[in-house]
């Protein structure tokens, strides 16, 4: 899922809302359907000012990380991303784990990884 995709649907939600304002005036609940209208438009309004979001750059398993430094990682047999880490180094080898436990431990197999984005702040 994108930025732009998180807009579209905060939109669509929005535009829901204010169409149906009038039922909701008549069921007196439209103080609280417009405090919910104008929080889901101030953060539509947040995400269109991002102006550069920063994507994982993937690399393939085999070519090792550094060490300790907290990855997000995919597999080929499981459908969720995690975060992690890899330990080891290139000569003896090495596991990538996922709070101290490994994902082979797990039968989890990474297919790619990236660092987590640091943030600029």
């Amino acid at each position: 899922m994108t930025v732009q995709d998180i807009i579209n649907h905060y939109e669509l939600k929005a535009q829901s809302i204010e169409a149906l304002m009038p039922e909701y005036r008549k069921w007196g609940s439209d103080k609280y359907y417009q405090h919910r209208l104008t929080l889901i438009q101030e953060f539509v309004g947040a995400l269109k000012n991002v102006d550069d979001v920063a994507e994982p750059i993937w690399h393939d398993a085999e070519d090792l990380p550094e060490s300790h430094k907290q990855l997000i990682m995919k597999f080929c047999n499981y459908p969720k991303h995690a975060l992690g880490y890899y330990e080891g180094n290139a000569e003896d080898g090495g596991n990538y784990y996922i709070e101290g436990i490994s994902c082979v431990s797990q039968d989890l197999i990474v297919d790619k990884w990236a660092y987590v984005p640091e943030d600029d702040a």
